[in-house]
């Protein structure tokens, strides 16, 4: 951990992650939401269940 951010010690690294990961966590759900509807409608047109198959 010293080598990824030198003189940070790990509680204080894990402590900003866990600060960071649910700030960020909504920019990562719309683009899984985004995507993923646009691409069940184009991927098998007409089977829902098969897209969500194949892109799951």
């Amino acid at each position: 951990m010293n080598d990824l951010v030198p003189g940070l010690p790990w509680w204080a690294f894990l402590a900003v992650l866990m600060l960071v990961v649910p700030l960020l966590a909504p920019l990562y759900w719309g683009e899984e939401f985004g995507w993923t509807s646009y691409l069940r409608l184009r991927i098998l047109p007409g089977r829902p269940l098969a897209a969500t198959l194949a892109t799951g």
